[in-house]
């Protein structure tokens, strides 16, 4: 097959599952099971499992079941972080996107007892401790900002997030939750500030660089979103979409083949988070691997009929086949 002229989807938000918890939709599930590297250990302790939404805002706690099983019913689609506590044991989140359906995910529970230490100086900090760690104002100021958020009040939430952080300058999760409010209203060279100083105060939190690589892809730097994707896997390496978004920022900078395997990394660890098909789809467009395109648009309508992007989905798909089609001899 020759050289086919086909437009490549655009993503109106390169990196949609970064700040998808405030977008409304119909309700999915989230269920998985927890893995453990200790055979012999089983969940009749009570494994605590609670997802939160910007890895802040506790939206549902469950506990699971005798063969390590929960679920998570009726929320909106978005990137959610699912927090695993067991007494005694350190705490395991991971993200997860929820998308048409139910999205499965697997949690592997590495068992790493808690040391008395270091726990107490941890920079990853739960919603029952905000009040021990930080002043009461600077968590009544969070708490309001939140509910502003809620209501839509943008500008309200933003007054309230930058009241916290001037408080209490070391609240991850007010600077985190300014620099979003910052990219919903366009500012996002205040944005970018803000994250970098929730990555410095967590290094260990994925969604500070899943959104600074989203701005840095958006603004065409591409060595600075290829960076910032490898430090997200670097930071969990069992998250999807931290290899969606290395995935992208590969592809904006040509490097299509390590961005094939970031990709597939992502789809591997979750198979129903459409998004990463589309962007497979790109890359072998521009490698003009066009069967290998076909079957990535094919199956993302088959699987996503009522996806946000189908009509993208379905223009390029037709593209691809009358181009092939004109060019037979």
């Amino acid at each position: 097959m020759r050289l086919l002229r086909v437009s490549a989807i655009l993503f109106a938000s390169v990196l949609m599952v970064c700040n998808s918890n405030f977008v409304q939709s119909a309700p999915r599930s989230i269920s998985g099971r927890l893995m453990f590297d200790n055979a012999g250990f089983s969940c009749e302790f009570q494994c605590q499992v609670t997802l939160l939404a910007s890895g802040v805002r506790p939206i549902q706690t469950v506990f699971v079941d005798l063969g390590g099983r929960f679920a998570f019913n009726n929320i909106p689609a978005g990137l959610y972080t699912v927090r695993v506590e067991i007494e005694g044991f350190e705490t395991v989140n991971q993200q997860v996107e929820a998308t048409d359906g139910v999205s499965e995910v697997n949690v592997l529970i590495p068992l790493v007892r808690k040391n008395a230490s270091t726990s107490k100086n941890s920079n990853v900090v739960d919603v029952s401790e905000f009040l021990g760690r930080y002043p009461k104002k600077a968590v009544s100021y969070f708490e309001k900002g939140n509910q502003s958020l809620k209501k839509k009040k943008t500008d309200e939430a933003m007054r309230y997030f930058q009241n916290a952080v001037e408080l209490a300058p070391t609240f991850y999760e007010a600077h985190n939750q300014l620099a979003l409010t910052y990219k919903e209203a366009g500012r996002l060279d205040d944005a970018e500030r803000e994250f970098v100083i929730a990555h410095e105060l967590n290094g260990t939190a994925v969604e500070p660089l899943l959104n600074l690589t989203d701005i840095y892809v958006n603004r065409n730097e591409t060595e600075r979103a290829v960076t910032t994707g490898e430090q997200a896997v670097q930071a969990n390496s069992h998250s999807a979409p931290a290899f969606l978004s290395l995935g992208v920022a590969l592809y904006k900078a040509d490097e299509l083949d390590r961005a094939e395997t970031a990709l597939k990394r992502a789809f591997f660890l979750d198979p129903k988070m459409a998004s990463v098909r589309l962007m497979l789809a790109n890359v072998y467009l521009k490698l003009h691997r066009y069967d290998s395109t076909l079957e990535q648009l094919d199956r993302y309508i088959a699987e996503n009929p009522k996806g946000q992007q189908i009509q993208d989905a379905m223009r390029m798909r037709d593209e691809l086949v009358q181009a092939n089609v004109a060019q037979r001899p």
